[in-house]
């Protein structure tokens, strides 16, 4: 039987907020069972080019200053550990662009579809919990052999091919024609495939549930908040 909901979920490795609604998402998705999540990498630097928007939050002092705070608070919220930025989050947002590690996530969903949620999370926490490089060919053999991929030179050398930048490119092309403009960018469909809901943000689960009829029970759907 297929299922009820369709949430195609559009990131990029280098957002933190992206982070945070991957793992709000899929808790929910797994509590309902009747929701398929379709994760779609994208890179933010061409769809803020495409849409002209050169404003990432790392462009001002305050905002980056707050950045940090609020990521913490909110992956505190989630239950998430102990999340933080890189000390130099702000240079590397405007010297090592993600897009090649966006590329080793398609080819490995290229590869086998199953292998993209567990590497997805995989990159994250390398990012945002052990504050490690996700930029260079070596920070990618040592998260693909962590996720024991087998022969994951071949992934390395697919990054680089026509189909994965054509994959890349698609998904990007259709998140700005659904009005994209930043991550994480959820599309949801009902059954019939009617696009029934368009919603920005990781602090948005109230307002999916809400979309899709849902009761929105807190950052931990298997742990709802508690009767006042």
């Amino acid at each position: 039987m297929p299922p009820k909901f369709r949430i195609e979920f559009f990131y990029d490795l280098f957002s933190p907020y992206s982070y945070l609604g991957f793992e709000a998402l899929h808790r929910y998705a797994n509590f309902w069972s009747d929701t398929a999540v379709v994760l779609r990498p994208i890179w933010l630097g061409a769809v803020f080019k495409s849409v002209e928007n050169a404003q990432t939050p790392a462009a001002s002092p305050f905002k980056m200053k707050n950045l940090k705070t609020d990521f913490e608070l909110n992956a505190k919220y989630l239950g998430l550990g102990d999340l933080r930025l890189p000390n130099d989050f702000q240079k590397l947002v405007f010297t090592k662009p993600s897009v090649y590690a966006m590329r080793i996530l398609i080819a490995a969903r290229q590869r086998d579809e199953k292998l993209l949620l567990p590497l997805t999370r995989a990159f994250y926490l390398r990012f945002f919990q052990e504050n490690k490089g996700i930029f260079e060919e070596q920070d990618f053999q040592e998260v693909l052999k962590q996720c024991k991929i087998p022969d994951y030179e071949a992934i390395l050398e697919a990054q680089k091919s026509q189909q994965v930048k054509d994959e890349l490119a698609k998904n990007i092309n259709d998140a700005v024609q659904s009005e994209c403009f930043g991550a994480p960018w959820h599309l949801i469909y009902d059954s019939n495939g009617k696009l029934i809901g368009k919603v920005f943000g990781s602090d948005r689960m109230h307002i999916i549930s809400m979309i899709m009829g849902k009761q929105y029970l807190g950052p931990n759907p298997e742990k709802p908040f508690s009767k006042l």
